[in-house]
């Protein structure tokens, strides 16, 4: 390109050449992959989650189900505390199943690795999971 050239795309948007995106969309237009408030999706990590608004960046739009569930029964999760499925499995989603542990519970579960397939055999790696941080605690104590 020669100096001075002005290249024929200079001001425009997009993919297109002249005029840019003027009329891509009409005004009031959705988008072809919209999807309603109430929808459901799965995310890459495995869980579910709902949309919830139309409004705002996409962080605000969805929002994990199992969290919304935990809310309406138990009001927001306290600072300092993760929610854990018992069994494992991110879309088996009912109260039963989720369990409150704090992060230092939560690291201990990580580290030892309590964390089970068995909803049952969970529960007993957070008792274990307090006894590790007792008995930590006591020795640092000594």
């Amino acid at each position: 390109m020669k100096k001075g050239n002005v290249p024929a795309n200079k001001g425009t948007k997009g993919l297109y050449n002249v005029g840019g995106n003027k009329t891509s969309f009409k005004k009031g237009q959705k988008a072809h992959n919209y999807k309603p408030v109430g929808s459901e999706r799965i995310d890459r990590d495995g869980y579910v989650l709902i949309k919830v608004s139309d409004d705002g960046p996409w962080q605000k739009r969805w929002r994990h189900k199992h969290k919304l569930l935990w809310e309406k029964a138990n009001g927001p999760v306290p600072p300092g505390h993760k929610l854990l499925f018992a069994d494992q499995n991110k879309q088996n989603i009912k109260l039963d199943n989720l369990i409150l542990v704090t992060e230092k519970q939560m690291a201990t579960l990580n580290k030892k690795g309590l964390i089970k397939n068995d909803a049952d055999l969970t529960k007993t790696g957070i008792l274990l999971a307090d006894i590790y941080q007792k008995v930590s605690e006591r020795k640092k104590g000594e």
